[in-house]
């Protein structure tokens, strides 16, 4: 088993992360590898391998806005370039 991940590795925030790490245990043979876990026993992370993959899994933490239940940013219209911006700022390098 390689000792560091070669690629994009997934991170999943879950709401219960015993439950999670049990079902990739199952489901797909993960082993854990890491877990960095704070004082009070909350998860910040754990580390599976699942065959050659990597895959990290965290608990959800309102108070550390972390995880999906956070409010994200609406992505909003892509900023003017080049012409559109008015002559007082240079064009974008990719207005070539």
């Amino acid at each position: 088993m390689r000792s560091r991940a070669r690629a994009l590795t997934p991170h999943l925030f879950v709401r219960d992360v015993t439950a999670a790490i049990a079902f990739y245990r199952t489901a797909f043979g993960a082993v854990e590898l890491f877990r960095n876990v704070l004082p009070d026993g909350t998860v910040l992370s754990i580390e599976l391998a699942v065959g050659d993959a990597r895959l990290l899994v965290s608990e959800e933490v309102p108070r550390l806005n972390a995880g999906p239940t956070q409010r994200r940013r609406q992505p909003g219209p892509a900023p003017a370039r080049g012409r559109r911006r008015g002559r007082d700022h240079p064009p974008h390098p990719t207005d070539a």
